[in-house]
């Protein structure tokens, strides 16, 4: 997973991730920003993952939810709970607002937790600098 740390014109953090992780920079930039208390209780359960007293922990932010358990991290803007579904019987598929690509890079990404945590790591240390 690839990612650049940035301040835009207005001089407001912003991140770009890697194609497949989008999502993540979109959470960055518009949901986390530099919020330090936020980006403390996240590593501080990524902590807790990576010795193992919880399973899982999850983040609810203004656009996005953030799931994470020991070994991975997953991210879903709020919008892909909302949508309407189908099930289409002849495909054998959910069919997502009426096509066939539901994955959103955008919208949806995973890694895994170490990665996920070295990622918040430089973005909190990007923020303070």
């Amino acid at each position: 997973m690839e990612y650049e740390y940035t301040r835009d014109a207005s001089e407001l953090p912003a991140a770009y991730f890697s194609s497949g992780h989008s999502a993540f920079g979109r959470w960055l930039t518009d949901d986390v920003g530099e919020d330090s208390l936020m980006i403390d209780a996240i590593l501080q359960a990524t902590l807790q993952l990576e010795l193992k007293v919880m399973s899982e922990k999850t983040f609810s932010s203004k656009s996005f939810r953030l799931t994470l358990d020991q070994e991975q991290v997953v991210i879903g803007a709020h919008t892909l709970a909302t949508e309407p579904c189908r099930y289409d019987e002849n495909e054998d598929l959910l069919d997502y607002q009426g096509t066939a690509d539901f994955y959103d890079e955008e919208l949806m990404a995973e890694c895994g937790l170490t990665d996920f945590k070295a990622a918040l790591t430089a973005w909190q240390e990007f923020i303070k600098a």
